[in-house]
C-alpha cells in the first residue's frame, strides 16, 4: 500500500510489515525479542497473537510499554468525530492545545507533574513535530488486539506502566492481565507487570534508566541470561593481566583530582613492578591521600605493606566486578568510609587526608561506590554525583546498568515501582 492510503496506517498494516521485516531480515530458525511502546503494543501484540507458528514461535520476550488495552465507546466516538473534521479545525485545535509551551496541556497529557524542563520541552519538540496527516491516519486505523490474540502470546510477557499516564493509565495493564486469568499457572508466572512511579506516558525518555534497568531484569530471568548485560562482560571479558589487556591499563588514566569537594579520589590499581604508578611512586606523588581503599576482588598486583611507615593507609574491601554492588555491600562501604573519617575526621572541603578508592581501572565498581557514598552521605542528588564523578575522572562510570542500578535506587519516587508478587 502506498503512504497515501489511509489503510496503510491501520494497526493490522503495521503489524503486517513488521511480520515482512522479521522475515527478510531474520534468518529462518532465529529468535528475536519484541519492545513496544503504547500503539506499537497493539501491533505487536497483533502480529504475535495472529496465529502465525512461523512468527510467535521464534519470539522469545515481548515488552509492552504503556499498552493500550480496549477503546471504550466514548473513546471510539471521539475517533470517529476527530478523524472527519476538516484538517484546519485538527490543525486549530492542536495549536491551542500547544498554548502554555512546556506547560500546555499538550505536554502536560503526556509526562508527570514533576517532569524537568528538558524533558518539557523535549515533549513539546515531538508535539510541534507531529504531522496532523500522518496523526489522523495513525487515530483513524487504530485498533486494539481482541483478549484472544493476548492469550495467543506464547513468550513471556513484561508490562511497564506509568504513574501519571492520562494517555493509557495503568489500569489497562491490569485489564490485559485479566485475561490470563483463566489460563494455567506456567502461562500465568510468564506473564509480569511493573509500574514505574513519577512518570507519565512519555517514561521512555522521563525515566529511561528505570526502564532499562527493568527490562534488561526481566529479559535476563525470563528469557536468557546470556541478554545480561553482567553475562556478557563476565563471559567475554580479556584476562586481567594477559598482554593485551595490559595496554589497555596503560593508556588509563593513573588517579582522579578531588571529586568535587569531597574527600574522594578515584584511581586504577597500583602495580608493584609498574616504573610510573606503584606504590612508592604514589606515596611520593601524592601527599594528600591518606588512605587506600582497595575494592577489587582477587589479591592486589602490589604490596599493600609496601605503604607501611608512610603517610599512607591500605584498606581492604573485597567486591566482584562486572554486577553491581548490592545494597548490603554499599552500606558496608559506607561503614568503612564512616570509621575512617571518625579516627581521622576532616574538615568540609578537605584538601588533605583524602581517600583514594580503586577497583581494577577506577570507574565502574569504584563510580558506583562514591557516587553511593554522595548520595547517601553527603546529600547530592543521583544525577550531581554521577556528573561530579565524571568530571573528576572522565568519562566516569562507562557501564550503563550501573547509572541505571544508581538511579533505580536512589532517584526520588524509585522505591515506590510497583511489581508481580513473583517479578
Amino acid at each position: 500500500m502506498l503512504p497515501n492510503n489511509w489503510e496503510a496506517y491501520s494497526t493490522a498494516a503495521f503489524a503486517e510489515l513488521v511480520g515482512v521485516i522479521i522475515e527478510r531480515y531474520l534468518d529462518p530458525e532465529q529468535q528475536f525479542i519484541v519492545v513496544g511502546h503504547s500503539m506499537g503494543c497493539s501491533i505487536l501484540a497483533t502480529l504475535l497473537g495472529a496465529g502465525n507458528p512461523e512468527i510467535s514461535e521464534r519470539c522469545a520476550g515481548f515488552v509492552g510499554i504503556c499498552p493500550k488495552a480496549e477503546l471504550s465507546d466514548k473513546e471510539k466516538k471521539q475517533r470517529d468525530l476527530i478523524t472527519t473534521l476538516p484538517r484546519i479545525v485538527f490543525d486549530t485545535y492542536r495549536f491551542l492545545d500547544r498554548r502554555g509551551g512546556v506547560d500546555s496541556p499538550s505536554v502536560k497529557r503526556f509526562v508527570s507533574p514533576s517532569s524537568p524542563k528538558t524533558i518539557r520541552e523535549y515533549q513539546l519538540l515531538i508535539n510541534e513535530r507531529s504531522r496532523t496527516p500522518t496523526a489522523l491516519r495513525v487515530l483513524k486505523g487504530f485498533i486494539t488486539p481482541d483478549p484472544e490474540a493476548w492469550r495467543n502470546i506464547q513468550c513471556p510477557i513484561l508490562l511497564v506502566t506509568a504513574q501519571h499516564d492520562h494517555a493509557t493509565p495503568p489500569a489497562n495493564a491490569d485489564t490485559i492481565a485479566g485475561y490470563f486469568s483463566s489460563l494455567n499457572q506456567e502461562r500465568k508466572s510468564r506473564f509480569k507487570q511493573v509500574d514505574l512511579p513519577d512518570a507519565g506516558h512519555g517514561v521512555l525518555y522521563e525515566k529511561y534508566h528505570h526502564v532499562c534497568h527493568v527490562v534488561a531484569e526481566f529479559f535476563t530471568r525470563f528469557v536468557s541470561e546470556q541478554l545480561s548485560m553482567a553475562w556478557q562482560l563476565e563471559m567475554l571479558k580479556e584476562g586481567k593481566w594477559i598482554l593485551k589487556n595490559e595496554k589497555k591499563w596503560m593508556m588509563t588514566s593513573s588517579v582522579s583530582g578531588r571529586i568535587g569537594t569531597t574527600m574522594f579520589k578515584a584511581m586504577k590499581t597500583l602495580r608493584q613492578n609498574d616504573p610510573i604508578h606503584n606504590p612508592q611512586a604514589f606515596i611520593e606523588a601524592n601527599p594528600d591521600v591518606s588512605h587506600i581503599v582497595d575494592i577489587s576482588f582477587e589479591d592486589p598486583p602490589y604490596i599493600p605493606s609496601s605503604f607501611d611507615g608512610s603517610h599512607i593507609t591500605y584498606h581492604k574491601y573485597s567486591t566482584k566486578s562486572k554486577l553491581p554492588p548490592t545494597l548490603d555491600q554499599v552500606s558496608l562501604f559506607i561503614s568503612l568510609i564512616d570509621s575512617i573519617l571518625e579516627q581521622h575526621p576532616l574538615p568540609p572541603n578537605p584538601t588533605t587526608g583524602l581517600i583514594a578508592v580503586h577497583c581494577h581501572y577506577g570507574f565502574n565498581r569504584t563510580g558506583l561506590f562514591i557516587c553511593s557514598y554522595l548520595i547517601e552521605k553527603l546529600g547530592y542528588p543521583v544525577q550531581a554525583a554521577i556528573d561530579a564523578f565524571k568530571e573528576a575522572r572522565y568519562p566516569g562510570i562507562r557501564h550503563a546498568h550501573f547509572i541505571d542500578e544508581l538511579f533505580v535506587r536512589y532517584d526520588s519516587g524509585s522505591t515506590g515501582i510497583r511489581r508481580a508478587p513473583t517479578f
